[in-house]
């Protein structure tokens, strides 16, 4: 695999970043995962390694006829391109540890860098979909689709389909939104949406428990629940109504953050904007919390929005499996600082000019 030019390809989502009225500009993208069984066969985690390689088999002759992947084995990538497949929303932030069978994992991608799977992580086959902020019902159909294998999957009737954890019951999907909700952060409001997402069965998950920087970054995986006996739109559909007050209630504490504190967040934005630029040495959640109030800056209309996507870049680009990748090792902290410096002021200062 080439690394390297996969940590230069652009993000598929990063540059439709946009604003509206109704709350949707804190949508940054939606990632659709769905979860396949072959029937026959038992769950990865209960299955001995010699049925884990049959598996892998099947999987990698079903994704070999699909064509257009490039399938790589897991135990053959390197730390630091582990590293880039998470902060590339590719890999789960945590393996699940089968012993004697991590020869069985493999990871495989579309060219374009917007779909991609994965074979023996805890389910026999993961399909992953990632798409620019959050599309309509209407568009969903069209947007979300699953290669067909030969043989059946393992189903439950009208249940849908049958997975080794019981939340993916049912179509086989979660959905992921990732959120960028400041005017919660700033108004320490996060408690209450949390509360209210939990009492829907919804995930909330700070990114900062993906890759560091915490609430600071303003930044949360908001995550479907199971759907048994419910299609893939209806999952979908589910979680849009349920986070929709969230998004409003969002909107609005921007709004009111531009009223009240107009001069105060200036202020924020000129300081995160002269130090990005000029900074020699920056830490990950030091990007991350900077590039919060640049994109609230944006939404409100204070700076230009097209800081939306070169900051999502950013994101991306300055973690440390990119920047491990682009060198070719594992760096110390004081390397890694060093040239996430490096890369994030070369980008500031184009976009400065």
């Amino acid at each position: 695999m080439n690394w390297p030019e996969l940590a230069e390809r652009p993000l598929p989502w990063a540059s439709s970043l946009n604003w509206t009225e109704n709350g949707q500009h804190s949508v940054v993208f939606t990632r659709l995962s769905t979860y396949r069984n072959f029937s026959g066969f038992p769950f990865t985690v209960s299955a001995p390694p010699n049925i884990c390689a049959a598996i892998a088999d099947k999987a990698l002759h079903l994704l070999t006829r699909q064509g257009g992947f490039t399938i790589q084995r897991l135990s053959d990538c390197p730390s630091y391109a582990l590293r880039l497949l998470r902060e590339r929303h590719v890999l789960p932030s945590r393996f699940v540890p089968f012993p004697g069978k991590k020869e069985f994992k493999y990871v495989a991608f579309r060219p374009q860098g917007n779909a991609w799977a994965l074979v023996n992580e805890v389910e026999h086959l993961t399909f992953g979909q990632i798409f620019p902020g959050r599309f309509s019902e209407l568009e969903f159909n069209s947007a979300y689709s699953v290669p067909q294998g030969e043989s059946p999957w393992c189903e439950l009737g009208s249940m849908g389909f049958l997975a080794s954890y019981p939340g993916r019951i049912g179509p086989g999907l979660e959905v992921d939104i990732l959120v960028h909700l400041p005017g919660l952060v700033l108004s320490r409001r996060l408690g209450h949406a949390r509360n209210a997402l939990s009492a829907f069965g919804i995930g909330f998950f700070p990114l900062g428990s993906l890759g560091g920087g915490e609430a600071d970054a303003g930044l949360f995986l908001l995550r479907s629940r199971g759907g048994g006996g419910k299609s893939a739109l209806q999952v979908y559909q589910d979680l849009l109504k349920n986070v929709q007050p969230i998004m409003e209630l969002e909107a609005s504490l921007q709004r009111q953050c531009l009223d009240k504190h107009h001069k105060r967040l200036e202020v924020r934005l000129r300081q995160s904007l002269q130090h990005l630029t000029e900074a020699s040495v920056l830490s990950y959640p030091e990007v991350l919390a900077m590039s919060s109030y640049l994109r609230l800056g944006a939404y409100l209309a204070l700076i230009n929005p097209q800081i939306l996507g070169i900051v999502e870049e950013l994101r991306i680009k300055a973690g440390s499996g990119h920047l491990g990748v682009s060198l070719g090792h594992n760096m110390s902290k004081e390397e890694e600082d060093k040239q996430r410096g490096n890369v994030v002021r070369l980008a500031m200062e184009m976009y400065r000019s």
